[in-house]
């Protein structure tokens, strides 16, 4: 890992520790800081966060922009995965149908290693 403190993952590590430590401020300067930099990859670990305190809908929005975003940009590898997490986020809130349109289009994208264990792990949910 790079020492400069623009480092991609040092900014997702200091997301995740704001995480932990219930600071959203913290978690919010990073998502800030990952938008001037275009990069989605936070936008990413944002949906997921709203999924864990159980905003549901704000996840969606957010991954669907991440997802876009992604796609957008040709990270398509990156964007199959995102899909296949929300998948599992889908299948932890109860949706099956949901859970396999997101899992299915996922792996439709990409049958990367990542993507099939995410949508695996939500299929079997």
């Amino acid at each position: 890992m790079s020492r400069t403190p623009d480092n991609l993952g040092l900014h997702q590590l200091l997301y995740r520790l704001s995480f932990m430590e219930g600071d959203s401020t913290g978690m919010q300067n990073q998502v800030v800081w990952a938008k001037n930099k275009s990069d989605v990859s936070l936008v990413f670990l944002q949906a997921a966060s709203e999924a864990y305190f159980g905003r549901l809908k704000r996840s969606r929005e957010l991954a669907d922009i991440a997802i876009q975003s992604a796609r957008n940009s040709d990270f398509h590898e990156l964007a199959a995965t995102g899909q296949a997490v929300m998948a599992l986020h889908e299948a932890e809130f109860g949706y099956p149908e949901l859970t396999r349109q997101q899992a299915t289009a996922a792996l439709e994208t990409s049958a990367g290693k990542f993507v099939r264990s995410w949508a695996a792990l939500a299929l079997r949910f």
